[in-house]
């Protein structure tokens, strides 16, 4: 049920926030740890409501016939929380997040908006993948980088291009484990458009990306955070090698989109250090 309803990908927004938040060393304020589970389950939700109305009784996934069926309680509660999230956010977020938001979310409806023109054709930035993992990675770091005038030391950005790889490559993940239900639904994923194999040669070249960024951060920079994080990332790393490689197991009851998803509550480890 946690999945089905996101409250996984809250949980692990929230824990990459956290990590965020300690490497660039600023203060957020209260508001911003409301408002960022609020709006990560808003927008999941109603991608899922979305999914679940257009397919209807025949979708072939839980989560959007859940959604389908239960369509009128979960657009009320998107409606009230979202009222309660643009009140928190009018009153409350500090203005370079709030700014930054703004600009984020311009960007994100014109990238919709070229997505949806464009669902015909299979481009190699034009997928679900790579949109999903902008929006999250940006979603987690912005905030904090607005409040630093977006002055990150080279470290930082490459930690923060690894962190993005790592998240794109969880999101084909999914794509590799529901190809056959994506095709069915006529998805527009990089699994479904250029095939599993394509689509896995591109997980394994994301991963020794990030792996090679961490690698680099261990060896050669001087600095105990961003030594735990770059571990925390290697570990987040084989954990999805891992779950990508044993789909005979993890198939069952949808285990694998567990999985991965607490696979993104490890960068929460740093509320201990």
């Amino acid at each position: 049920m946690l999945n089905i309803l996101s409250i996984d990908v809250v949980i692990g927004a929230v824990a990459g926030e956290v990590m965020a938040v300690r490497l660039l060393h600023v203060n957020p304020g209260f508001a911003l740890w409301i408002i960022l589970p609020l709006s990560v389950w808003i927008i999941y939700t109603t991608d899922h409501l979305i999914d679940g109305f257009r397919l209807k009784n025949s979708s072939h996934t839980v989560r959007h016939f859940f959604h389908y069926y239960y369509s009128k309680q979960t657009g009320i509660l998107i409606i009230l929380l979202s009222v309660v999230n643009i009140v928190l956010i009018a009153l409350y977020l500090k203005r370079p997040v709030f700014y930054f938001g703004i600009y984020a979310g311009f960007i994100t409806v014109v990238y919709l908006i070229i997505v949806y023109f464009s669902k015909n054709i299979k481009s190699f930035l034009l997928q679900k993948e790579f949109f999903v993992a902008v929006i999250y990675s940006a979603g987690i770091w912005g905030g904090p980088a607005a409040l630093m005038s977006y002055k990150i030391n080279t470290p930082l950005i490459l930690l923060i291009a690894g962190f993005f790889f790592i998240v794109w490559a969880a999101v084909l993940i999914l794509s590799v484990y529901e190809v056959n239900y994506d095709k069915l639904d006529k998805h527009n994923t990089f699994a479904v458009n250029f095939g599993v194999e394509k689509t896995v040669s591109l997980i394994y070249f994301l991963m020794a990306a990030a792996f090679i960024i961490c690698s680099g951060e261990i060896v050669f920079i001087t600095n105990s955070e961003i030594d735990i994080a770059s571990k925390i990332l290697m570990i987040m790393g084989l954990l999805l090698l891992i779950i990508l490689n044993f789909p005979a197991q993890l198939r069952q009851n949808n285990v694998y989109r567990t999985l991965i998803e607490l696979v993104f509550w490890l960068p929460g480890l740093f509320l201990f250090f």
